[in-house]
């Protein structure tokens, strides 16, 4: 298992203070007599030890049964929970040019809100330089996985262009392939086909050109935004269909893709409430402006 993340500001504190102390060597740490989520079974753990050593999970157990060694960081977790990680799967990473005290606080906020891996989806230069720096250890950071710049009617005019394109960004170490809106089937196919080549993955938005049920066909492995879902369900049209619905949802098991639906995205930015509600949101005080 990988570190866990924390519930409780105040247990994040200490236990990044004591992370930056390990990453220079020093000893274990040892969240003691915490509430564990495991998340493996609806219960929680009440007074539990998790002994982490490194970058892994050593033992974890009930307090009065793990040994904690002579010298481990002892973080008290009395009344507050432990739980795993969490993932950002569709997250917007500042680009490295923006003020670095911005860029630091955007990505502690991930931290101080349980959030351990985010999947950067708006590829931009130098980020893979920041993604290096936060592996290294030299900046406070979730792990990044990045996607490059997209794919999408601005920046690919020819099947050529894509596959030049799925190369080029091999080459220079994204993660993922991010696809926009505006490709033509062709295009899509030969992004597709040259993923699979040189073993990449694409994700992101379904282009009206190439529609849901091919992109499933093809491989896509994460459909954003619900895109498509919509539309193959004619949903402007009439009443659900049960049955297209059942179907799409078949197709989309069979093909192991994921749907990241956005939420937030369809809540604050599609959404009819008001600016000013959205400006009231409590969680906004902590965004730098």
């Amino acid at each position: 298992m990988k570190v866990i993340a924390l519930a409780g500001s105040l247990l994040i504190a200490s236990a990044l203070g004591a992370m930056e102390k390990q990453s220079s060597g020093a000893a274990d740490i040892a969240f003691v007599h915490v509430n564990v989520i495991p998340m493996t079974s609806e219960q929680v753990l009440p007074d539990h030890t998790v002994l982490v050593r490194g970058d892994r999970i050593v033992e974890i157990g009930p307090s009065a049964r793990v040994k904690v060694p002579e010298g481990a960081v002892r973080i008290e977790g009395r009344g507050y929970y432990l739980l795993p990680g969490l993932g950002e799967m569709h997250g917007h990473i500042p680009p490295p040019q923006a003020p670095p005290e911005y860029l630091e606080d955007v990505l502690f906020l991930y931290l101080a809100n349980g959030i351990t891996t985010v999947r950067g989806m708006l590829g931009a230069p130098g980020q893979l330089d920041l993604r290096e720096r936060a592996n290294r250890g030299e900046l406070l950071s979730p792990t990044l996985y990045l996607a490059g710049p997209s794919f999408s009617d601005a920046s690919i005019n020819s099947p050529e262009e894509a596959i030049a394109r799925v190369r080029e960004q091999k080459q220079q170490g994204w993660d993922l392939l991010k696809i926009h809106p505006g490709l033509t089937r062709e295009e899509y196919d030969a992004m597709a086909r040259t993923a699979r080549e040189v073993g990449m993955r694409w994700v992101g938005h379904v282009p009206a050109a190439v529609g849901l049920v091919h992109a499933l066909e093809m491989g896509q492995e994460t459909i954003d935004h619900l895109d498509g879902y919509i539309e193959y369900l004619e949903g402007d049209k009439g009443p659900l269909d049960r049955a297209k619905l059942e179907d799409i949802v078949r197709r989309t098991r069979e093909a192991g893709a994921w749907v990241v639906p956005t939420m937030a995205l369809w809540e604050v930015l599609i959404g009819a409430r008001p600016l000013e509600t959205l400006l009231a949101y409590p969680e906004l005080r902590y965004m730098p402006p």
